[in-house]
């Protein structure tokens, strides 16, 4: 997760590849993590109000992102903090460097809580806060709306028989949602959130008795070989996706082509290399963009051998 996580964010990628990590800018400063913790006093079971400095404040259980998180609620002021279940861009559902199952329907419904509230201004755990009663809610409600319904789409898909790649492939925010800043899919993704909801609640297995014992990938790569009419039409196949800016189809056959010798392994490292970067040049997605140009980092420098590529 360490490893992935560092890739996602693009922590070491040099500074001409650094752009942005989904909700923060790239180059934010983190080595002072955990300095000045003071462990605390109280503990936030349910709906709290508290003064604290002559402040009213109010707290609340707010699962999403995580089953810890709340908002908080200053009455007066009519300012709600959303924590990291509210930000400009659509939510990270699912987080690429490897997480545990994020209830979306959780979700869903604590954001549908707090616009109830009606906030006068709205500071989300990142990006910029948004004033104005009716702005805050609308964002509020339809931020709540964009995760129910990548939810309820994917189980139509799920009792339907589908498969989570092609759910994912099929599942889409309605036409007036997809062009709102804060549900552009800049940091989460809805095909990622697919996924793991599908994960989530059925587990790796799609269902599709062929899932059950797959072959060895060294295996399915030989046989895919002799498909193409052998190791070298393979490789020949898999330069000409990329010089047809096929990048994604490149990528997939150099994972079968680097089981199949020592010089066809060298093929695909280099063909790999340059279809993630020509991914991430067309990639709007931050620690999608992140992480293709982080793995060929890691790919041309040599850090990735064996099962890591």
């Amino acid at each position: 997760m360490m490893r992935r996580g560092v890739r996602q964010f693009g922590r070491k990628l040099p500074p001409q590849q650094m752009t942005n990590r989904g909700v923060a800018a790239a180059g934010t400063i983190d080595k002072d993590r955990g300095k000045g913790y003071l462990p605390p006093t109280v503990t936030i079971t349910g709906d709290t109000k508290l003064t604290i400095v002559g402040v009213d404040l109010e707290i609340y259980p707010a699962p999403g992102e995580t089953d810890d998180a709340l908002f908080i609620w200053l009455p007066e002021e009519r300012v709600l903090f959303s924590g990291d279940n509210f930000y400009h861009a659509f939510p990270n559902l699912y987080a690429i460097r490897g997480t545990g199952y994020r209830n979306v329907l959780n979700w869903s419904t604590s954001v549908a809580r707090m616009a109830t509230f009606e906030p006068d201004h709205l500071v989300g755990g990142h990006t910029s806060p948004l004033s104005g009663r009716e702005l805050a809610t609308i964002a509020l409600r339809e931020y709540s709306e964009a995760i129910r319904t990548v939810y309820d789409q994917t189980i139509r898909g799920i009792n339907l028989g589908k498969g989570p790649d092609l759910i994912a492939h099929e599942v889409k925010l309605a036409a007036n949602a997809v062009d709102k800043p804060y549900l552009i899919e800049f940091y989460g993704s809805v095909s990622h959130a697919v996924r793991a909801i599908y994960s989530g609640l059925l587990g790796w297995y799609d269902g599709n008795p062929v899932a059950l014992n797959r072959l060895h990938p060294g295996v399915e790569a030989e046989k895919v070989a002799r498909l193409a009419g052998g190791i070298k039409k393979l490789e020949r196949k898999t330069r000409a996706a990329m010089k047809a800016g096929d990048f994604q189809w490149a990528l997939e056959l150099a994972d079968h082509l680097k089981w199949l010798g020592k010089a066809e392994r060298e093929s695909a490292r280099e063909i790999k290399i340059a279809a993630l970067r020509a991914l991430a040049a067309r990639e709007y997605n931050a620690p999608n963009r992140n992480y293709y140009l982080s793995y060929a980092n890691e790919l041309e420098s040599g850090q990735l051998d064996g099962v890591w590529f």
